[in-house]
């Protein structure tokens, strides 16, 4: 079957799909007691963000797209909080903390670039 995802040739895109799986791998490794906890919101906020990031190439250059831009942005800043308090629990360890900010901050600003770019051809 073919389906036309132009979202999958964004690297913002490809970038968010390996933050994903970097987050799978890295809860895999929580306390049992907190796989279903903050595991599984780390997990479903990553995969929130890998929705609306494959939802923006579809939504064109509108403003629904400009939301889903900032939607993604805050889905990023929310990922940065839950990594923040999984490592202050322990759960993650300071340089793992570091490699997934670093991620998440390159997502960001990624997004943002687009975000921008939009806005101009929007105004």
């Amino acid at each position: 079957m073919y389906t036309d995802n132009h979202f999958e040739q964004l690297p913002v895109w490809k970038q968010t799909m390996d933050f994903v799986r970097l987050i799978y791998a890295a809860t895999n490794t929580f306390p049992a007691e907190e796989k279903d906890g903050l595991g599984r919101r780390l997990r479903n906020k990553a995969i929130d963000l890998a929705v609306m990031v494959s939802s923006v190439p579809q939504s064109g250059i509108s403003a629904g797209a400009a939301r889903n831009l900032t939607d993604a942005g805050n889905a990023v800043r929310e990922l940065e909080a839950l990594l923040y308090i999984c490592t202050q629990l322990g759960f993650l360890k300071p340089s793992e903390y570091e490699k997934y900010t670093e991620e998440t901050s390159t997502i960001g600003r990624e997004l943002h670039r687009m975000a921008s770019r939009m806005s101009k051809k929007i105004s």
